[in-house]
């Protein structure tokens, strides 16, 4: 699992403040895109893009990655993942990395910095950093790397250290744990802790006093990440389906003739230019969301083209 912020942003579990600042960009420029849309099988393993780039047809025009930019391997792995999906598939690709992004917010005067908008998305309150898993709670507990698997770790690690930047911002890293070690041995570092109650599972646990740390463990703190992401998607769907309502009833009443002359094997036509707006506005991907905006269920076109009639009498 990645490091980062994740949390829900138009129904999309998004897993980093940079995959978020895409997105805002994307609906800056009204592009329209998903997420994760459609899963592909690459080299016998399922592979599924992060941003999907639509014409407006609905087709693919191209799907792009986004990375960090420092986990040199994983720039690689993404990069041969989408060269194999582009000579299967056909479909062109775009990898696009921290200093990428912060060029493409450069070029929109009107738009924050990049800085503001990952700021923004790590500040809501409805996101929360999600560090991934260790001990217990990692699947691959317990197991032991097969001596193939050690190689591969090693050409990567081999890969990585051959990146002038990578290899001497470790090397400040590794000197200044050192010093940190060679102190506590000596008994120089004495800082003070204290007590504090764990919000999810209260249990206690000991951290010094200016670490945010809210939790007693990361299982404590993936918990909260999704209680807070699945409220937030809650409200965004309600929200949503608010929004949805409140267009079709204003299109009904603004085509009021259509609407009460419009019969009920002949609904397709009447409101198909409203469904492709709402579909394009609000993330619609079938009929069934603008029914249950209306109903709380799936009560099919009839019943809303009925509901129509009624308001626009």
């Amino acid at each position: 699992m990645r490091r980062g912020y994740s949390g829900f942003y138009k129904g999309n579990f998004l897993k980093s403040s940079y995959e978020y600042a895409y997105a805002k960009y994307l609906d800056y420029k009204e592009i329209y895109w998903k997420y994760e849309d459609v899963t592909y099988e690459i080299k016998g393993r399922r592979y599924t893009p992060d941003f999907f780039i639509y014409d407006s047809d609905g087709n693919i025009t191209k799907v792009v990655e986004i990375r960090g930019g420092r986990d040199i391997a994983s720039i690689i792995e993404a990069k041969s993942k989408l060269e194999e999906l582009k000579s299967v598939e056909g479909i062109n690709y775009e990898l696009l990395l921290q200093k990428d992004l912060t060029i493409l917010y450069q070029s929109e005067p009107n738009l924050p910095s990049f800085t503001a908008i990952t700021g923004e998305w790590i500040n809501l309150p409805e996101t929360e950093l999600c560090a991934g898993y260790d001990a217990e709670l990692n699947p691959n507990y317990g197991y032991s790397h097969s001596e193939e698997t050690k190689r591969i770790i090693g050409d990567k690690s081999k890969i990585r250290w051959e990146d002038d930047n990578y290899r001497d911002e470790m090397m400040i890293k590794l000197k200044e744990s050192s010093y940190k070690i060679s102190d506590k041995l000596r008994g120089k570092l004495r800082v003070s802790r204290e007590t504090r109650e764990c919000i999810i599972c209260g249990k206690e646990f000991s951290v010094t006093p200016k670490t945010p740390k809210r939790y007693c463990s990361k299982q404590c703190s993936v918990q909260m990440v999704q209680e807070h992401a699945w409220e937030a998607n809650k409200r965004y769907k309600k929200d949503n389906r608010e929004k949805i309502k409140t267009h079709i009833e204003s299109w009904a009443i603004n085509n009021r003739e259509a609407v009460q002359k419009a019969q009920y094997n002949k609904i397709t036509p009447l409101l198909k230019d409203v469904v492709s707006e709402v579909s394009e506005l609000y993330n619609v991907k079938d009929f069934r969301m603008i029914s249950y905006a209306f109903f709380g269920e799936d009560k099919g076109r009839k019943e809303l083209l009925r509901h129509l009639k009624n308001i626009t009498k």
